[in-house]
């Protein structure tokens, strides 16, 4: 089992972004191949890895993190 992808999110209410002189505000952070729940990770393996593969590149994993602002 694997968890690729998760993005969580959070809008500023207007009345509060229109305080600091915005009219819309918003924060995210996203996460890309974040967990992988399996047996073969004991050998650093991946599971989606076909048998038939030579060499083995393990996936990355990524982080991002950003502001959305309207004036």
């Amino acid at each position: 089992m694997r968890l690729k992808n998760i993005q969580l999110a959070y809008s500023l209410p207007t009345a509060l972004a229109s305080k600091v002189r915005m009219s819309r505000a918003r924060v995210y952070v996203s996460a890309t191949n974040v967990l992988t729940f399996s047996k073969l990770n004991e050998w650093n393996l991946d599971p989606e890895v076909g048998s038939g593969r030579a060499v083995y590149y393990p996936q990355t994993s990524l982080y991002t993190l950003g502001l959305n602002l309207q004036f």
